[in-house]
């Protein structure tokens, strides 16, 4: 196991997280908004200054806005995105298994880059691959420093209560879960992660399927997968009902959910394991049922989307059964 006590500690080039920050990592459709404004602060700064230098009047609007938006998209280029690419192929490295060249490249990016990442995105990203690449002792202490950083208390406990359940203690992960739900009353995230532990353990894949139903009748979030909780649900409803009796109905629901989930959400890195378990699932009851070709389709698309090590027990399985066949 690598040590990453270390880097959980790393020194900061600067606490201050502004609206840069923000709109690099964060929120990118505000980025738009603002170089869009840029665009227009700029062209209205040149367009007076083309007119005095005599520039043909056909020509000046537009050569004033071409160069407004040429500059605009350099600084974005060079300036702005080069972080947010950085910060996507570690998570990209995470989801293919890849957890030590993930942590280095995040860490790096942590203290080396001259727009500062915010330490709420860095503390759970940082506990996201130690928790994919089942280290989970580093995991829980980066966890509790993303809760100082800001972490809402539900999503910690939720977290808090998947880590247990995959170091295989469900009776702990449950206690967890439960009793957040008395200290935060119906939360979204607290009861899908109690399905999720159910479905985990599977002991009683219909408790599992009630529990991702109870899911459907709370407020919709966004589950650190950046999937909604709706959704999600809805897939793995159709996932248990494929291995409780109702294969027939229930195939063809978790194909439109998988389909569906993947058309929306390939494109967040952070979604692709989750993405690929649902692949995973489908494929595993197709090919134990003598569907071999929709199996092999589900399987590739899973291997595709993700390797990580929670995902690799499960694909192994399925790749040995489709080699028997």
């Amino acid at each position: 196991m690598e040590n990453t006590d270390q880097k959980s500690a790393l020194p900061r080039v600067s606490e201050q997280v502004g609206l840069l920050s923000r709109i690099v990592f964060e929120n990118h459709a505000l980025r738009f908004s603002t170089e869009l404004l840029g665009c227009f602060a700029l062209y209205s700064l040149l367009l007076p200054l083309y007119q005095t230098l005599g520039v043909p009047d056909p020509w000046t609007g537009l050569s004033a806005w071409l160069v407004s938006c040429l500059a605009v998209a350099l600084v974005d280029h060079l300036y702005l995105m080069p972080p947010h690419f950085i910060l996507r192929e570690a998570i990209s490295l995470s989801s293919r298994g890849m957890t030590k060249e993930a942590l280095l490249l995040l860490d790096g990016l942590y203290v080396q880059s001259k727009i500062p990442l915010p330490e709420l995105l860095y503390r759970t990203t940082r506990a996201s691959f130690l928790t994919a690449g089942e280290l989970f002792s580093e995991a829980k202490d980066e966890l509790e420093l993303a809760l100082h950083a800001g972490l809402p208390r539900d999503r910690y406990l939720s977290w808090k209560g998947e880590l247990a359940s995959l170091e295989g203690d469900y009776a702990k992960a449950r206690e967890i879960i439960q009793l957040g739900s008395k200290e935060l009353g119906a939360s979204p995230l607290l009861t899908l992660e109690l399905a999720f532990i159910l479905f985990r353990e599977r002991r009683d894949l219909r408790e599992a399927r009630r529990a991702f139903e109870e899911v459907l009748k709370l407020p919709n979030a966004e589950h650190r997968s950046g999937i909604p909780t709706h959704g999600l649900s809805k897939g793995l409803i159709a996932v248990c009902r494929l291995w409780t009796g109702y294969a027939e109905e229930a195939i063809d629901e978790l194909t439109v959910a998988c389909d569906r989930l993947t058309a929306f959400y390939a494109g967040d890195e952070r979604a692709r394991s989750t993405l690929a378990l649902l692949h995973l699932e489908r494929a595993l009851y197709c090919v134990t049922h003598r569907e071999r070709e929709a199996g092999q389709r589900s399987f590739h698309a899973a291997c595709l989307l993700a390797a990580d090590k929670q995902l690799q027990r499960l694909s192994s399985r399925v790749g040995e059964i489709l080699q028997e066949q």
